[in-house]
């Protein structure tokens, strides 16, 4: 009897995790804004963005701007009604027929919309690094009084975080 409901919560468990859909019944994904950017070079976006602070791990050595091309990409912001891992994000993203946005489109979109003033932190899944003791972050935008601030994140992330995905 035991193995049966052992092989039954196996079965069950194997069903939620793996299913997106049922990700997204505990989890709401939202819809904010779409955006349609072409990407420009890293210097003139990050001078664009007006940054009060850019932590020093965000540089071109870092990070490789995806060559884009001059067609405009669309982007979404969405983010989650519960706090999400990044797996169960990147998940979902993919479910949805979308791949997380890089630095280059996370910069590009506030350069290209300055009106675009985030009220939550914004996070660009698409590029990670590795910070000085070794935690994997992932670029993204922040209010700090009046002060955006472009910073490091790193897994796992609250009800009041936003995501770019890139429409494929």
């Amino acid at each position: 009897m035991r193995l049966k409901a052992a092989i039954f919560t196996a079965i069950v468990l194997s069903v939620i995790v793996a299913s997106p859909a049922v990700l997204r019944g505990q989890a709401i994904l939202e819809r904010d804004r779409t955006f349609s950017v072409t990407v420009g070079t890293m210097p003139e976006m990050l001078s664009a963005g007006k940054y009060a602070y850019v932590n020093p791990d965000i540089t071109a050595e870092h990070f490789r701007f995806a060559a884009y091309g001059p067609e405009p990409v669309t982007v979404e912001l969405v983010h989650f009604t519960r706090w999400m891992s990044t797996y169960d994000i990147l998940r979902l993203f993919a479910s949805e027929g979308w791949k997380p946005a890089d630095l280059a489109i996370l910069l590009t979109v506030k350069a290209k919309y300055p009106d675009f003033d985030p009220k939550y932190t914004v996070v660009a899944l698409g590029s990670v690094w590795q910070d000085e003791l070794g935690m994997a972050q992932s670029p993204c935008l922040e209010v700090y009084g009046s002060r955006l601030v472009l910073r490091g994140a790193s897994n796992g992330f609250d009800k009041d975080t936003y995501y770019l995905a890139i429409h494929r």
